[in-house]
């Protein structure tokens, strides 16, 4: 039997690209009612294409427009935060801090203000999910230091304690 998301409204945030997109192009296939959200909204289009998904544009680090575009859309059954920024390929010691600063509001912080204002407005049996991407730091060969991917690595391992404990019911 093939799963259904039928009658079913999910918010995907970072849907412009990877998993974000794939993850909307499947619950529309599945017969979701789909938001797509993304920081610009001519990518966004671009990449949705002619799907006929909601679009919504919001900087998930942003927390107004969080909290309005939430606000906006109403009672949501899922909602999937895909939404990070890539920093290039770096060492610590040559790491863009900026550019590593806005990874971690983006992945860290923006993942948290959507929960927040997302939580109130989910369904009875409704859920929010994170994504790790593979990093957004690469580390540089030789390594000095193993596993110089900081920025997202650590924005992911951030983002886990809490969701833990934000969870209505705890899965292992």
């Amino acid at each position: 039997m093939t799963p259904s998301l039928a009658d079913q409204t999910i918010a995907v945030f970072g849907a412009s690209s990877g998993i974000g997109l794939a993850v909307a192009r499947g619950a529309h296939a599945l017969g979701a009612r789909v938001i797509a959200v993304g920081r610009d909204r001519a990518r966004l289009a671009a990449a949705v294409g002619a799907l006929p998904l909601q679009l919504a544009q919001a900087d998930i680090a942003d927390e107004a427009q969080v909290a309005a575009l939430l606000r906006d859309v109403g009672a949501l059954d899922h909602v999937v935060v895909t939404a990070g920024s890539v920093v290039g390929p770096s060492s610590i010691a040559t790491l863009d801090f900026d550019l590593a600063r806005d990874a971690i509001a983006t992945k860290l912080q923006g993942s948290l203000l959507v929960a927040k204002h997302a939580a109130p407005r989910l369904r009875p049996g409704g859920s929010i999910g994170f994504t790790a991407p593979s990093a957004s730091v690469y580390r540089s060969r030789p390594a000095p230091v193993p596993n110089q991917r900081l920025p997202s690595r650590s924005s992911n391992e951030a983002l886990a304690v809490p969701s833990r404990s934000m969870s209505p019911s705890p899965r292992p």
